[in-house]
């Protein structure tokens, strides 16, 4: 069976793109925003790490959603209980992702913070909100093709959500890493301008 019906497909593109979307638009400026040196006009908008990392959290949420999809025809058979599991995990992946998305630097599970953004945490409690009226209202469920879900689905969709975001933000270890040192640099040069100040203004004074 399909792993996801067009009804579904619409509903993912609409729940996880548009509203948790605009809300990543009106994200507050990073402390220190203004302080690296511009971006080079002739590096390429989306270089090609970007598209690497890109494609490696592509591949990461779609292993999780996979792996939801595969336990539900192991379980239930092809069908739409196999289909519900799937389209839950990936639906809600969509919505943790765009927590991750917030920042290629900093890692939500350490010691790194971020300025508060309300909208994206309206947006994502809106959302996941609409998600489980469509898991429950049998009306709602006839519309999208899900079937109920047990105790066990439950904890494999949370579990096809959980790893991939902890892969994902895991993975952002060495531009955490690479943001330090770029900052430890910026000090060191900072340092340098001043000593050659002091040096400039103690030879002004000699002279005089």
């Amino acid at each position: 069976g399909e792993a996801m019906n067009p009804m579904q497909l619409l509903w993912i593109n609409l729940v996880t793109d548009i509203l948790p979307g605009l809300a990543l638009s009106m994200e507050p400026p990073a402390e220190g925003i203004m302080e690296p040196d511009p971006r080079d006009p002739d590096e390429q908008m989306i270089a090609g790490n970007d598209l690497v990392r890109m494609g490696i959290e592509s591949a990461v949420i779609g292993a999780g959603t996979f792996g939801a999809f595969l336990y539900g025809i192991r379980r239930y058979g092809p069908g739409p209980a196999a289909s519900t599991l799937a389209f839950n995990t990936l639906t809600l992946s969509e919505l943790a992702h765009a927590v991750s998305s917030r920042s290629s630097q900093r890692i939500l599970f350490s010691d790194h913070t971020l300025p508060p953004n309300p909208h994206l945490v309206k947006a994502i409690a809106g959302m996941g909100g609409l998600q489980f009226l469509v898991s429950v209202l049998p009306g709602a469920r006839r519309l999208l093709g899900t079937t109920p879900l047990g105790v066990a689905d439950i904890a494999v969709i949370a579990a096809g959500v959980l790893v991939p975001l902890l892969v994902n933000e895991a993975s952002k270890s060495g531009a955490a890493e690479k943001a330090k040192a770029d900052d430890d640099e910026m000090s060191d040069n900072d340092n340098e301008i001043l000593e050659g100040e002091y040096l400039r203004a103690d030879k002004e004074e000699n002279r005089a």
